[in-house]
């Protein structure tokens, strides 16, 4: 059955503020749920995190997309699933980076434009009164939300048949027609395959499918540019009436609806 992450780490970039301060809320957002996180310094070009040690599955954030690219990386290369294994968080929604991977990488949006003014305010009281900001307060910026992406999709399943499944449609739910293609790749049934599906899962073979579906047009909706169609046509939408008719249905209102209702970001 599935199961969430009860094991949690963080990757840091040593020396930096931020990151210490990403890791301090982390840790303690963990442990006030009964859980433990550990803490390991990460670079790019080198592996800090004992994937192997971890029982799985195991949630790790890190302290910024760059360095959440990178665990994956090193994930996959230590023979981790994603996000079957080792779900992964970054922080900055850095989209050309996010939806690069094959498992696209959920981040955590700032507020860039309160960021913004708030530092013109800063410069221009500095302007005002001729004196430094060495004594002024540190103000924090609570961020906009998490852009969910598959990344953090993290479900624990035993059933290595389902695993396989599962991994085919998070990265082709776009393409996929029919539930016979999933089955078609299985020494399964029809049957069996639905019946091992929502006893793993929680969710029939179809509703998985709508749902990889209406979360993909929900972040793209939120964080491209791209129009309505073309959002459809990447969730294996034909035309723009079906694509709608289905967001709807899943979202409670319609794609043009939800993209001038989603805050702005920057």
């Amino acid at each position: 059955m599935g199961e969430r992450a009860e094991t949690f780490a963080f990757a840091e970039v040593s020396g930096h503020c931020y990151s210490e301060q990403r890791w301090q809320g982390f840790s303690e957002y963990v442990e006030a749920r009964g859980c433990r996180a550990e803490l390991y310094f990460h670079e790019s070009d080198r592996a800090k995190i004992p994937f192997k040690r971890f029982t799985s599955p195991v949630g790790i954030m890190a302290a910024n997309d760059r360095i959440a690219l990178s665990v994956i990386h090193f994930a996959r290369l230590a023979g981790m699933h994603i996000p079957d294994n080792v779900a992964v968080i970054g922080v900055d929604n850095d989209v050309v980076q996010a939806e690069m991977l094959q498992t696209p990488l959920t981040s955590v949006q700032p507020n860039c434009r309160q960021i913004g003014w708030e530092a013109l305010a800063a410069l221009d009281s500095v302007f005002q009164s001729g004196h430094p900001l060495e004594n002024k307060a540190l103000i924090r910026i609570p961020p906009l939300h998490v852009v969910a992406r598959a990344s953090t999709d993290l479900l624990f399943i035993d059933d290595e048949e389902i695993r396989r499944a599962l991994r085919y449609m998070r990265a082709n739910f776009g393409r996929i027609k029919s539930i016979s293609e999933i089955v078609s790749m299985l020494p399964l049934s029809r049957r069996t395959f639905e019946i091992r599906f929502h006893q793993a899962v929680g969710r029939s073979p179809h509703q998985e499918l709508a749902r990889l579906r209406w979360q993909h047009a929900r972040n793209r909706l939120h964080n491209s540019k791209l129009t309505l169609l073309e959002i459809g046509e990447e969730c294996g939408f034909q035309n723009l009436k079906d694509f709608s008719t289905f967001f709807t249905k899943h979202e409670g209102n319609s794609p043009g609806r939800f993209r001038r209702m989603a805050p702005a970001v920057d």
